[in-house]
């Protein structure tokens, strides 16, 4: 049995008295345990709020520090004792699950990131060609997915595992979360309709000196596609919750460009196009991002995407 989500400070508990169900009223605000996962919730900056909710949903209290000693979600989500021990096992599980998963993306990061580090010290770095074929597994951003193709390394989402760091200025209740940009599948993520909307991420122990960049849009991006938009790059960090601590140069700006929105390319699922780029071969690239510079196909700000990948020389340092 569930009971619905409180108006007032404390959860609501439900208990038994013989086969009677009797609601039981926190009458204080009970954080115990709970105030550091929830803050870390909160001010993750790549969930939309319904993710946020789901995750929120399954943080559960140290029974411990808990006045009535019971394993209950943060304050404002409903709470029934009894029927709710099969969703905290199920809850405990996932956790464990992510946990493990975790656990060895971060082993599989320290053995084999090093060796992929190892192959980029050179000066000359480690050059990755665009030949032709867009999303093909020779650009930079898979590279860094695989460890550069180290033995025994496989491909997994390189902003899984922390070496890719993406953030945007916003993001659209229905998009995916912001690491599926990287994830090479067929997912739309899109911010909210505001303008100069943007979506960044930072490569955060390498850099580049880019030669190519490659877009790839949503099925739906008939209504919204990319038609003027600018790629910038910066040597710093990018800052999660501006976008704006770093010191950006402007690497290609396109204004009412139709590559992405060709008709032939909308019939296919994931249009991409693949743009040249004209830099320096003294410049080394931390942090990228496209920015809207004006309304989409469907005469707004939003800023969709399905992925996007590099192509240059790759570097451990500046």
């Amino acid at each position: 049995m569930r009971v619905r989500r409180p108006t007032r400070p404390g959860p609501i508990l439900l208990s038994w008295i013989g086969s009677h169900p009797v609601a039981v009223v926190c009458s204080v605000i009970c954080d115990a345990g709970l105030k550091g996962p929830v803050a870390a919730i909160q001010n993750n900056y790549s969930m939309n709020e319904k993710q946020k909710e789901e995750a929120l949903s399954k943080l559960r209290a140290d029974p411990k520090q808990c006045p009535v000693g019971m394993r209950h979600p943060p304050n404002g989500f409903e709470f029934g004792l009894g029927c709710s021990m099969c969703a905290d096992k199920d809850s405990e599980d996932e956790n464990k699950h992510a946990a493990a998963k975790a656990k060895m993306e971060e082993a599989e990061r320290k053995q084999f990131n090093p060796i992929f580090l190892k192959t980029l010290s050179s000066k000359e770095g480690r050059v990755f060609k665009y030949n032709q074929a867009d999303f093909d597994t020779g650009g930079v951003l898979y590279a860094i997915g695989s460890y550069g193709g180290a033995s025994g390394a496989k491909w997994s989402n390189p902003a899984d595992h922390g070496d890719i760091k993406v953030h945007c200025s916003s993001l659209a209740k229905e998009s995916k979360p912001l690491v599926a940009l990287f994830a090479r599948e067929h997912v739309r993520i899109a911010t909210d309709n505001k303008s100069d909307s943007w979506i960044g991420f930072d490569l955060v122990d390498k850099y580049l000196c880019p030669t190519f960049y490659t877009l790839k849009v949503p099925t739906t991006a008939g209504s919204e596609c990319l038609k003027s938009w600018r790629l910038e790059a910066s040597t710093t960090a990018l800052d999660m919750k501006s976008g704006s601590f770093a010191t950006w140069d402007s690497l290609k700006s396109h204004s009412n460009d139709t590559k992405l929105s060709d008709k032939e390319k909308l019939s296919v699922q994931g249009p991409t196009a693949t743009f040249p780029l004209s830099v320096s071969s003294s410049k080394r690239y931390r942090s990228f991002r496209i920015v809207m510079t004006g309304k989409n196909t469907g005469n707004t700000f939003t800023l969709a995407l399905s992925g996007i990948e590099l192509y240059g020389t790759l570097y451990a340092s500046r």
